[in-house]
């Protein structure tokens, strides 16, 4: 029988390794993204 603790640290583990990947896929896509506005808003105004 393991304890309510550690299967909530269990659970705290899984969810945080989920949040680290995400924002690893994130970042570099909101990189690009803000790239792209940003020559898009550089055409715009030229």
């Amino acid at each position: 029988m393991t304890s309510p603790g550690s299967i909530l640290v269990k659970l705290r583990a899984r969810q945080s390794g989920q949040a680290g990947r995400t924002v690893i896929v994130i970042l570099p896509v909101s990189y690009k993204l803000r790239m792209v506005l940003f020559n898009n808003i550089k055409l715009r105004t030229a």
